[in-house]
């Protein structure tokens, strides 16, 4: 029989076997990829690789299996961008935070629990050479190629190519830059345009095209040029070759190329290409000097770039201005500028402001006398007030909302004025005349107790009840709906921030979201019960930017 410390001892022994598992299981990290069928790399300087080959699968499935964990985080990893090294297989996707270095004994990679390892020299040499950690090198990219002007950058797209950068002793293929920008930069003679390379070439060829005609081109060579007058060379005579009284897009080609010499880190060529936009200064023309409150004009925006909003501001008080918008009608670029109701008489000085330019115009509001009136009569019906702004906040988001598209089109009627090219008519929603004034102001109403003094926003067409109402142009249906203040009501949105209200309906014939032509059905008039009204017939109002304007206008025909 054995003795108790032959026991003790056997026991010992076998606990050694257990003591190495705990500790391999802690040095090591058993997340590996074993059964990878797909590797996705995401580098830190922007660039994807993918691969699904057995060959490019096991040398990550070694370096992970070989690495060792590490219980202090490096200090040069707390800030490092991470290559995002993601792993797919048939139970799903786990990522690592690869940290290259290339000093193969500062290599790391860490978890999806957030665990650290260093890799193996020999495994990370082997990573450290491929091609999608090649931004560990420098000059591993096609030089980039960058324009200025003193209030923007551009970074030009790189087309063909033919890189080489050193990585230890051997040339490797290199990258075209991952980043370039898809706008296009503005310019002009006030602008001082250069261009530089990340990296100075041997030679350069420079054209710059409107269309397929050539407008500029020049050439450059370190040899004979110097290092230092590259972006003058290239440019310095383009201001003289160029004269346009509208902007004018252009655009670059540059071919350049590096050589190869016997202390070269890289050689190579590329062309690139950039688009310029010769920017005349913005500017306005005022269609129409003068104009009541209630009427609205047209303001040409000149020059307006592609994108650029234009904001106008009142530099005198008394002239409430919308939040307009930008339009375009075939070549015509232009702003509505409707009058509010509560603008006084005279004239105002109006700025123009965009991204690049700003610039100023004058217009003067007559002095319009309008009607004053009261209500008498009591609906005995609740709720006018909160309906009354329930609709006005209604016709706010519509305004907002509003297509950037011309959907009245069809409305076009022959133009006989030299002033303007197009002109456009829209019907009267009903067979009727108006029977209130447009403006009217309303000093006391008992129904609305808390909204009045008011102006009448619209106008009344008194009819029959149950006569035919129309839509007074082109346009989809926007809201259909029923409130105290309205009875039953559609507004229609014509586009470019042009509604049409239509209430105190009987019957409405249409849903919202259809869309509708002019002259097309879409509703009955009403009665006394159908709306805030005391006689039969309908209701109709036109909102341009958010401002009522006279539907009278828009009968008589607008003009562009």
């Amino acid at each position: 029989m054995l003795k108790k410390t032959t026991y003790i001892l056997i026991s010992l022994l076998l606990c050694i076997p257990l003591i190495f598992m705990i500790y391999f299981a802690f040095s090591i990290n058993i997340e590996a990829p074993v059964d990878s069928t797909d590797i996705t790399v995401k580098t830190a300087d922007g660039y994807d690789f993918s691969f699904n080959e057995s060959e490019d699968l096991s040398v990550y499935s070694a370096a992970v299996r070989g690495a060792k964990k590490v219980s202090e985080i490096p200090e040069e990893l707390e800030l490092a961008a991470p290559t995002i090294v993601t792993y797919t297989d048939t139970d799903g996707q786990y990522s690592h935070d690869y940290y290259l270095s290339l000093d193969p004994e500062k290599c790391y990679y860490k978890n999806a629990q957030g665990e650290f390892f260093v890799f193996d020299k020999f495994d990370a040499k082997q990573l450290i050479a491929r091609k999608e950690f090649s931004n560990l090198y420098p000059n591993h990219t096609v030089p980039a190629l960058s324009f200025k002007t003193e209030k923007d950058s551009y970074t030009a797209k790189v087309g063909e190519y033919t890189w080489n950068f050193k990585r230890g002793e051997d040339f490797d293929e290199g990258l075209a830059p991952n980043e370039s920008t898809d706008t296009t930069l503005c310019f002009n003679k006030s602008d001082e345009l250069s261009l530089s390379f990340s990296q100075l070439p041997d030679t350069c060829e420079l054209r710059i095209l409107n269309g397929n005609t050539t407008v500029h081109s020049a050439s450059w060579e370190s040899f004979t040029d110097g290092l230092d007058t590259i972006s003058e060379k290239l440019l310095s005579q383009l201001y003289g070759k160029i004269s346009y009284s509208n902007d004018t897009k252009l655009v670059c080609e540059i071919t350049a190329s590096w050589e190869q010499i016997d202390s070269s880190e890289f050689y190579g060529e590329a062309t690139y290409s950039a688009d310029l936009l010769f920017d005349v200064p913005f500017s306005c023309k005022k269609i129409d000097p003068k104009l009541s409150p209630g009427e609205f004009t047209f303001i040409k925006l000149n020059n307006l770039n592609e994108g650029e909003t234009v904001t106008f501001i009142s530099k005198n008080d008394g002239l409430p201005l919308p939040e307009t918008r930008a339009h375009t009608i075939g070549d015509f670029t232009f702003a509505f500028l409707p009058i509010d109701l509560s603008a006084k008489p005279g004239t105002y000085t109006v700025k123009a402001i965009t991204e690049n330019h700003e610039t100023e115009f004058s217009i003067t509001v007559n002095n319009k006398e309008f009607k004053s009136a009261t209500v008498s009569q009591i609906h005995e019906m609740a709720g006018y007030d909160t309906s009354k702004l329930e609709l006005e906040a209604l016709v706010k988001t519509i305004t907002s909302q509003s297509p950037e598209k011309h959907l009245w089109a069809d409305a076009e009627v022959e133009n006989t004025s030299t002033k303007y090219s197009k002109k456009y008519q829209f019907k009267k929603p009903v067979n009727a005349s108006a029977s209130t004034d447009f403006g009217t102001k309303i000093t006391e109403d008992p129904n609305l107790l808390t909204l009045t003094p008011y102006r009448k926003t619209g106008v009344f067409f008194e009819t029959e009840k149950g006569s035919d109402v129309v839509a007074t142009a082109s346009g989809k249906v926007a809201h259909v709906g029923n409130i105290p203040y309205s009875g039953n009501f559609i507004i229609i949105d014509h586009g470019f921030g042009l509604l049409s209200i239509y209430e105190n309906l009987s019957e409405v014939l249409v849903n919202t979201g259809d869309e509708v032509k002019i002259g097309s059905l879409i509703a009955k008039t009403g009665d006394t019960k159908s709306g805030y009204t005391f006689k039969s017939g309908m209701r109709f109002s036109v909102c341009l930017e958010g401002k009522y304007i006279n539907p009278a206008s828009n009968f008589s025909g607008i003009s562009y």
